[in-house]
């Protein structure tokens, strides 16, 4: 069983403020195993250049173009470094995945689309929902403690949005990708027992 527990791979998904990094750290610390980080930034920091782009006057098409495809191209290069990261890996928890990727593309480029990077992002969620044993989705949180994460990025205030990015998520990996989920219960519970709730629900011992 020891072995087995060092082999599983985990994908925690949730809004932003329901705890999955937390939950992923704690978890991986149970079973011993990695944990690959969120590394949102660079998707939040290639958008914050492009607004900034599109708020200066002096910007041309050409610049406002090019900051737009970096922000897109953002998705593909972090898809890319996680495939990379999982590759490597026997067993791991993994803080965000591709489903949440494409789930934030749909919402950000819904009025802009771009069909050539959303098939790229569309496949590259196919071929990682495989690198994957259990599929974790917390539920979404009313208030958020704090403002920003832990990687000092803003936290979406608006609760319809955040309820409606885990609604997308969720619907992507039992839907589109017809894969069971574990989903944590929206009760009151500590650290200790939301570990517990996933273990006892991905058939481990604890």
């Amino acid at each position: 069983m020891e072995q087995k527990k060092r082999n599983m791979r985990f994908a925690i998904s949730g809004a932003t403020g329901s705890g999955k990094t937390t939950l992923a750290k704690d978890l991986a610390e149970r079973l011993r195993l990695p944990v690959l980080s969120e590394n949102w930034a660079p998707l939040m920091l290639a958008k914050e250049r492009y607004f900034s782009t599109i708020k200066d006057e002096s910007s041309g098409t050409d610049q406002r173009r090019e900051t737009l495809h970096n922000w897109k191209l953002a998705y593909k290069k972090w898809l890319d470094t996680r495939h990379e990261e999982q590759f490597k890996l026997k067993g791991y928890v993994s803080d965000r995945w591709a489903a949440d990727a494409y789930s934030n593309w749909l919402r950000e480029f819904m009025s802009s689309p771009d069909d050539s990077m959303a098939l790229y992002l569309l496949r590259a969620m196919r071929v990682h929902s495989e690198m994957f044993d259990f599929f974790v989705i917390l539920p979404v949180t009313q208030k958020i403690a704090e403002d920003r994460n832990t990687e000092d990025l803003k936290r979406e205030p608006s609760l319809h949005i955040r309820v409606m990015a885990n609604g997308l998520t969720a619907g992507l990996i039992t839907h589109y990708l017809k894969r069971p989920i574990i989903e944590v219960p929206s009760r009151s519970m500590s650290r200790e027992e939301r570990v517990d709730y996933v273990l006892d629900r991905s058939s481990l011992d604890k």
